[in-house]
């Protein structure tokens, strides 16, 4: 079985690529770690389905965490992450235009067979 992490910032799709992509991979075989990293501009993620309960406290965390918090890569500034991640094959995905599904297949196809 494939070990894929998908991660990123808050509402960039993490959860609904990753449903999408157990649709696709569900019996998938092999043994590698795979981390997928999806990003999006700060402006697209505000615009995104903020949490129903709380808007007002969904809009400031998400403002404080991107403040505050480096959330992904990038060739400006690392994270000691990217010692683990440089480790294992690692695929970075700009989402802002992929529905869940094509980014899914997108990934599916990136994975060797």
């Amino acid at each position: 079985m494939e070990f894929v992490v998908i991660f990123g910032p808050p509402a960039v799709g993490k959860m609904t690529v990753g449903e999408e992509l157990c649709k696709l991979i569900a019996r998938a075989k092999g043994g590698r770690t795979r981390f997928v990293e999806l990003y999006a501009a700060l402006d697209e993620r505000l615009d995104r389905k903020p949490s129903k309960r709380d808007l007002d406290f969904s809009r400031a965390n998400l403002l404080k965490v991107d403040r505050d918090y480096v959330m992904n890569t990038d060739e400006t500034t690392r994270v000691r992450a990217q010692d683990l991640i440089e480790q294992h094959d690692h695929l970075r995905i700009d989402n802002i235009r992929l529905p869940a599904a094509e980014t899914a297949a997108l990934i599916q196809r990136w994975m060797p067979q």
